[in-house]
């Protein structure tokens, strides 16, 4: 998140135990509020497509930043 509210935390779309949990290869994109729009927390990866969807949001890709830890359960 850029610009996000305070207390805003990264979000995982997966975790060990999901379907798709990859290993700990972790793909990042920074999410962005769009200038009109008065920040609010989001709180899953649902959330953040919902924002992106409404137009809230702009999602970007950044492959330079993506990185390997697996996380613990």
């Amino acid at each position: 998140m850029t610009n996000g509210v305070e207390g805003q935390l990264g979000i995982a779309g997966v975790a060990p135990g999901d379907g798709p949990y990859h290993g700990g290869a972790w793909a990042l994109n920074l999410v962005t509020f769009n200038q009109s729009v008065t920040p609010y927390l989001l709180t899953s990866d649902e959330a953040v497509f919902m924002a992106e969807a409404a137009g809230d949001v702009t999602v970007t890709r950044t492959p330079d930043a993506d990185f390997r830890c697996p996380i613990q359960p």
